[in-house]
C-alpha cells in the first residue's frame, strides 16, 4: 500500500498527464524508446523508435512512425548484447549518429506534439546527449541542466512508468518493468527489448492508463447529499472489482476494492458525502462503516 504523501505524489501525477494531454488535443503525441551501448553520458543509441499519435479527445490515433539503427563509435560487451538484442556485427553497416539524429529531430519537431517514454529519466538522458553530441539541445520536461545550443528544442513529456506506479499498486504486479506490466494487462508475454516492440508495448500500457484516470470523490465536500437505493457488484475481469451505488435520483457512484477509493460515476459538477455515504452502507449491512469495508474484501473472494 502507498503512504499518505504517495498518494497525493500519484494523485497529482495522474492529474498532471490528463491535463497535458487535454492541453495537447488535436495535436501530437510522440511514444519513443532507445536500445543503446550503456546508461552513461558517453554511450550511444543504437536503435531509435518511435510513434506518433493525433490526440483527438480521448483517442490516440495512429500518424507515423520512425525507426533507425546507429553504428555507435564503440564496442558493445556481449552482456549489452544479451539485453538489447543487438550485435556489432549487425551494427557494422549502419549509418553513425551525425547521420541519424538529424532524422530524429525531424521526425520530433515537424509536428507540434508532447514526449512520452516508458522509464522516461533514461531515454530523455540518452537523447539529450546524443543532441548535444550534434550541435542539438534537447529539453524534455523541466530539464534544468541543459546546455543551449543553436538548434534548442524544448518539449513537453510524461513518463509512462511513473503514471503505472500511479495507478497500478505494487502488490498487482511483480514489478514494474514493461514486460511484467503488459502482462498483468493482457496475461500473455510479448517481445522486448527491440525498441519499436517497446514503444508498441508502453502505447498499450498508457491505453490501459488513461482508462483508469477517473475524477476521485473529495471527502471533504458536503455539497450534495445522496440517498442509496441500490448496490451492485462489477467484476469483469480479476483486475477489476468495484461495487457500484445508485442514488434515488440517478446518481452514481462505485467503490474500486482494488484501489480501496470512491470515484463518481457521472458528470455531475458537485461532490458526495462520502461519510455520509459510508454510514448508508453501513446501515444496510447492519453494522459498522469498518464492517462495511470488511465486507467488500469477503464479497470479493465469494465472487471470485
Amino acid at each position: 500500500m502507498y503512504s499518505t504523501k504517495q498518494k497525493i505524489d500519484a494523485e497529482n501525477y495522474k492529474q498532471y498527464v490528463k491535463l497535458l494531454l487535454k492541453q495537447y488535443n488535436g495535436k501530437y503525441l510522440v511514444i519513443f524508446d532507445t536500445e543503446t551501448t550503456g546508461k552513461t553520458k558517453n554511450d550511444y543509441i543504437v536503435q531509435f523508435a518511435a510513434k506518433r499519435y493525433l490526440i483527438d479527445n480521448e483517442r490516440l490515433v495512429f500518424d507515423a512512425k520512425i525507426q533507425e539503427y546507429i553504428q555507435p563509435p564503440v564496442i558493445m560487451s556481449e552482456k549489452v548484447t544479451e539485453i538489447n538484442g543487438l550485435t556489432n556485427d549487425f551494427l557494422s553497416d549502419k549509418p553513425e549518429e551525425e547521420v541519424i539524429f538529424p532524422k530524429i529531430m525531424q521526425f520530433l519537431t515537424e509536428k507540434i506534439a508532447i514526449l512520452a517514454s516508458y522509464n522516461a529519466k533514461f531515454d530523455e538522458k540518452m537523447l539529450y546527449h546524443a543532441g548535444t553530441r550534434n550541435g542539438f539541445s534537447v529539453i524534455t520536461g523541466e530539464k534544468k541542466d541543459a546546455i543551449p545550443l543553436s538548434r534548442t528544442f524544448c518539449f513537453q513529456s510524461f513518463d509512462i512508468l511513473t503514471l503505472c506506479r500511479s495507478i497500478i499498486l505494487p502488490d498487482q504486479v511483480t514489478d514494474y518493468r514493461l514486460e511484467s506490466v503488459i502482462f498483468y494487462i493482457k496475461r500473455k508475454n510479448k517481445n522486448y527489448h527491440d525498441a519499436m516492440d517497446d514503444v508498441e508495448n508502453a502505447f498499450d500500457v498508457l491505453i490501459y492508463l488513461l482508462s483508469h484516470i477517473h475524477d476521485p470523490v473529495n471527502e471533504t465536500t458536503t455539497e450534495k447529499s445522496i440517498k442509496i437505493i441500490s448496490f451492485g457488484y462489477f467484476s469483469p475481469s480479476w483486475r477489476v472489482k468495484r461495487l457500484y451505488l445508485q442514488g434515488s435520483k440517478g446518481e452514481k457512484l462505485y467503490y474500486d476494492i482494488i484501489k480501496k477509493n470512491w470515484y463518481m460515476n457521472d458528470k455531475s459538477d458537485f461532490m458526495y458525502n462520502v461519510a455520509a455515504i459510508e454510514a448508508q452502507c453501513a446501515k444496510a449491512l447492519g453494522g459498522t462503516v469498518e464492517d462495511f469495508y470488511k465486507c467488500t474484501q469477503k464479497y470479493v473472494a465469494v465472487n471470485e
